[in-house]
């Protein structure tokens, strides 16, 4: 594919350029065309396409594959659209590529294709709702252009009240209708949201109908919409139909995720049911056109449920005339659904006469027939080739999504790669100090105050460390040296005792025998130091060891504590 991901050079972006008004020199604002690059596709599918509060449709025009041109000229076509609608243009390639993961499901479009996006458009539209048109040739893409044109200017009028009409004409691309001595059309196209997709099937020549206005079109005809009156399809059947009835039916494609099986049929516009393969006959089965669709069959009413579920048919005890027993309309005075002219034809007097209309109309027949089943032909073709397409489409959008998957994989290892090769080389990592062998003794205070500090932290809790804040601390000069001096001792016991005091949980602990630190034996005051007035306290360091050994520190004025030496329990001496 093409990764086109904006205008050509020299395109417009937006609207632009200003022609001449008129005499007086003044100048008009030219709408032209939004190209769309694929870094704004998702907030413009977001904040545009799905916008509840979106006035006018979206045509947006997409560019074939390796081109970075649309095939037509769309700054002519977005001056020829001017207010009705805006043409947003999109690059095959990266930019529908965006659009495919940005917009619901089978609302996408590529391949230089073109798609008319009504308002109103959601998660939950169908997208039969907003059409999108094939783009072959220059013929085609003029082909979609008019089409679009016939829709936006028959959808841009406010519509009028519902009123009352008479069918004038039944043809193939829809009715005409007449009102108060006016003319009006109705498509064939606004026939099918009702499921009616022959005119003839539901609409007759004198038949009064409701529609409303829809405006005026291009070529100047009133535009009508029909408008339903009466009980529904299903409700009508139902209240027409009986157990045994034989009906003719008309053979059509099973209904995407229809969860009846068998030979589906159409007993009205809309109503369809299925014949299960076990009430067809044998000899029946064996057709080889028994499911070309167009077909027209009889089938009897074999069950009724109740409505809206359809009827249960069966194939079996048809009478021999093969004639039906009961006829169907789908409206009250439209005509009779797949009536064939009925009756027998009288029997002639001379034999020859007679005979030659019976010859015509055999020959009649089975030309129709051969047409029906040429038709049927074809419509299988096209349901093999649309069954086809969607299997590309899937194959296409999935691997549309690998690509941008494999892209964003490729990115990510060259950022990693990029980062790698700028990272410097690990060293290896420092032995650990300790403090009983350690040759660097500032090293070690600073291994000592950090796990002094970690072991304080591991005690406690950060609500009990609000409650009651650790004290700050330092090491005195000569606390390091009396450590070492003390081989005997384990480093775990020295940490673990400083982080209590840290923690003012020492004193509240009798094991640890927290107590002055006096100049002798008996009832002598606490030893302070000269410099600061710091008060000298001791504890067990070992509880319940024999001989325990003692803490010895300096509580300062403000607050802190100053770790001074360890020593054994008949020594009371404190570095100062």
């Amino acid at each position: 594919q093409a990764d086109d991901s904006g205008a050509a050079d020299g395109e417009p972006q937006g609207d632009g350029g200003a022609d001449d008004g008129g005499a007086d020199g003044a100048t008009a604002r030219r709408r032209a065309a939004r190209f769309m690059p694929p870094e704004a596709m998702p907030r413009f599918v977001r904040d545009e396409l799905l916008s509840p509060k979106r006035r006018r449709p979206y045509v947006l025009i997409t560019t074939p594959h390796r081109s970075r041109h649309p095939i037509v000229d769309v700054n002519v076509w977005a001056e020829r659209l001017g207010d009705v609608a805006d043409l947003i243009v999109v690059g095959s390639g990266r930019g529908t590529r965006a659009l495919c993961v940005a917009a619901p499901p089978r609302f996408d479009v590529f391949a230089g294709w073109i798609r008319l996006y009504r308002t109103g458009l959601s998660a939950k539209s169908r997208s039969e709702d907003h059409p999108h048109y094939a783009i072959t040739d220059a013929a085609a893409a003029l082909h979609a252009i008019d089409e679009i044109d016939r829709l936006l200017h028959v959808d841009a009028p406010a519509p009028g009240p519902v009123a009352l009409a008479t069918v004038e004409r039944v043809g193939q691309d829809g009715l005409v209708l007449t009102a108060d001595g006016k003319p009006y059309r109705v498509r064939r196209e606004g026939l099918r949201r009702h499921k009616i997709d022959l005119p003839r099937d539901a609409f007759r020549p004198g038949q009064q109908v409701d529609f409303r206005p829809r405006g005026a079109g291009r070529d100047g005809v009133e535009e009508a919409e029909f408008m339903w009156r009466g009980p529904r399809r299903w409700e009508r059947l139902h209240g027409l139909l009986a157990v045994n009835d034989v009906v003719r039916a008309r053979v059509v494609a099973a209904p995407p995720k229809s969860p009846l099986r068998g030979l589906h049929v159409e007993l009205l516009p809309g109503c369809v049911s299925a014949v299960p393969l076990h009430e067809i006959p044998p000899e029946v089965q064996g057709r080889p056109d028994l499911a070309l669709p167009g077909r027209v069959v009889l089938v009897r009413i074999a069950g009724m449920p109740p409505a809206p579920r359809p009827p249960e048919l069966s194939m079996f005890e048809l009478p021999s005339l093969r004639q039906p027993t009961m006829q169907l309309s789908l409206f009250a005075d439209g005509p009779l659904f797949l009536d064939d002219g009925g009756g027998t034809a009288a029997p002639g007097a001379g034999g020859t006469a007679a005979a030659a209309p019976d010859a015509e109309k055999a020959r009649l027949e089975e030309a129709l027939r051969a047409a029906r089943a040429e038709l049927a032909a074809v419509r299988a073709d096209q349901a093999l080739q649309r069954r086809q397409f969607d299997l590309l489409h899937d194959l296409h959008t999935r691997s549309e999504r690998n690509v941008e998957q494999h892209e964003a994989r490729v990115r990510s290892q060259e950022r990693q790669q990029r980062r790698q090769a700028t990272r410097p080389a690990p060293r290896a990592p420092d032995e650990p100090v300790r403090i009983v062998d350690g040759s660097d003794e500032v090293a070690v205070e600073r291994l000592l105050l950090h796990a002094i500090q970690h072991e304080s932290t591991v005690r406690s809790t950060s609500d009990q460390r609000r409650e009651v804040p650790p004290l700050p601390f330092g090491l005195g000069r000569q606390f390091v040296s009396r450590v070492r001096e003390l081989a005997e001792i384990a480093e775990g016991s020295v940490v673990g005792a400083c982080a209590e005091v840290v923690l003012q949980r020492a004193e509240l602990d009798l094991a640890r025998q927290v107590e002055p630190l006096r100049d002798g034996a008996g009832d002598r005051p606490q030893r302070l130091r000269g410099a600061d007035s710091a008060k000298a306290w001791r504890c067990v360091l070992q509880p319940g060891a024999a001989a325990a050994l003692r803490l010895h520190w300096w509580r300062l004025p403000d607050g802190g504590i100053e770790f001074a030496s360890v020593s054994r329990a008949d020594d009371l001496t404190i570095p100062e």
